[in-house]
């Protein structure tokens, strides 16, 4: 439930409740978080406060990007950037432009996020947090176009403007990305330090996504390194993550991991299963 707020202590009171519904989507439980956004965000429109309702619609924006309901997404992400330009919040703003650069960017349109990403960074960027999230989704476009070196560079930038804004979830991110960076280019000694990293942060904040998508990377560096048991453990646990909150392409991979785990160690009917429960998963998004 929403709750009741009196005029004086509503700014107060929906602030307080949008970190309890953070906490929802942290856990692993998008579908409350959702809902509570959504709540939020009436609540905050009633009472005239842009800044909470930019920022409620900006997060709901992020659940239906993660589930790939671009229409919906794209729709929240432009509200809460029309709400932010309105009462002059530039860095509210510049958050928006950046949630729909990634929605363009996980359509494959890559030259309409840049330009997203251009505006985002023109609009916010004194600001370390916001910052240091640009530079990482311009790092994981450059990691996708092979230019390992870049992807790195934008990274440790990343991670740099992370520990200045002290956001430790943030860094978690930071370090899970240039494990898997280095893993690209098969530096696995060095990847296993980013993610434990990434890990041991993820673990004292609670943040089950990045938990999930640590254990499903270093289920790669396993199969690459022989670390056959070691990489069924980290896949299923990753998977029972991403079942939880719902993520299609993770479990995807999840199952595609234990396919190759299966047929690697001569198992070829369990690894033809895994494969095929990863095709179906990706033909339901």
């Amino acid at each position: 439930m929403a709750g009741v707020f009196t005029p004086a202590h509503r700014t107060d009171g929906l602030a307080a409740f949008v970190r309890q519904r953070r906490e929802h989507e942290r856990a692993g439980r998008p579908r409350d978080a959702l809902i509570a956004y959504s709540a939020v965000a009436a609540e905050a429109d009633d009472g005239r406060d842009g800044k909470l309702l930019a920022e409620a619609l900006r997060r709901a924006a992020g659940i239906h990007r993660r589930r790939h309901e671009r229409a919906d997404a794209l729709a929240l992400y432009r509200r809460s950037y029309e709400v932010a330009l309105a009462i002059r919040e530039s860095i509210l703003a510049a958050d928006a432009l950046n949630g729909i650069a990634l929605v363009y960017f996980q359509n494959g349109e890559w030259e309409e996020a840049r330009e997203y990403l251009r505006r985002a960074l023109e609009l916010g960027s004194e600001n370390e947090e916001l910052r240091g999230l640009i530079e990482q989704n311009l790092g994981v476009m450059a990691n996708i176009e092979g230019n390992i070196p870049e992807a790195i560079a934008h990274y440790q930038r990343a991670l740099g403007s992370f520990r200045e804004a002290r956001n430790d979830s943030l860094c978690a991110a930071a370090y899970h990305n240039l494990g898997m960076a280095s893993a690209d280019g098969q530096k696995w000694d060095e990847a296993e330090r980013y993610l434990r990293a990434s890990l041991e942060i993820a673990n004292s904040t609670g943040d089950i996504n990045v938990r999930g998508h640590v254990l499903l990377n270093h289920t790669e560096i396993d199969l690459a390194r022989g670390r056959y048991e070691d990489a069924r453990r980290h896949a299923e646990q990753a998977l029972q993550i991403f079942d939880q909150v719902g993520a299609l392409d993770h479990k995807a991979s999840a199952y595609k991991f234990l396919g190759m785990l299966y047929r690697e160690t001569g198992r070829p009917t369990l690894a033809e299963a895994r494969l095929k429960t990863a095709r179906r998963k990706l033909e339901r998004r």
